[in-house]
């Protein structure tokens, strides 16, 4: 069976326009360039896990811990928010919108005037407006007081 009329190459059974074989070509110098890197890096004493996992430098500034050690408390979620009326200035501070002075006019406050009857007497504290209310509201809660319902 010399010349069967089946016999088709890859090319002629899935034919290409150009623009695909332009990617295709692109793939395949993106595929090479990545194979040399790989092996550069072996040949140098690199293994693949060293490469791939080493950790990323984030660009975000990650909050300091207010005492500069282990926190003894998470920090504050919705699901777990803090007592405004028993949160030292440093729990306070973990609270997103309260900084180190919202921090401690809060504590004062409180010592001044009592504690709070709801979250929302923090409005009373100088220094927190709407904005900052909304954003800090979540996080902190008003416990009943010891001894009452």
């Amino acid at each position: 069976m010399h010349g069967t009329p089946f016999k088709k190459t890859l090319l002629t059974a899935f034919p290409l326009t150009s623009l695909e074989k332009k990617v295709l070509g692109f793939l395949g110098v993106l595929l090479v360039l990545g194979a040399a890197t790989l092996g550069l890096g072996q040949w140098r004493g690199q293994s693949l896990s060293d490469w791939a996992f080493r950790p990323a430098q984030s660009r975000v500034a990650l909050p300091v811990p207010p005492s500069g050690g282990a926190r003894s408390r998470p920090l504050p979620d919705a699901s777990h928010p803090l007592d405004v009326n028993r949160a030292p200035a440093d729990s306070l501070r973990w609270v997103p919108g309260v900084g180190p002075k919202t921090a401690d006019q809060i504590v004062q406050y409180r010592k001044a005037h009592g504690p709070f009857q709801s979250v929302s007497g923090l409005q009373e504290v100088p220094g927190v407006g709407p904005q900052k209310y909304a954003r800090m509201a979540p996080y902190l809660a008003v416990a009943p007081e010891k001894g009452k319902p």
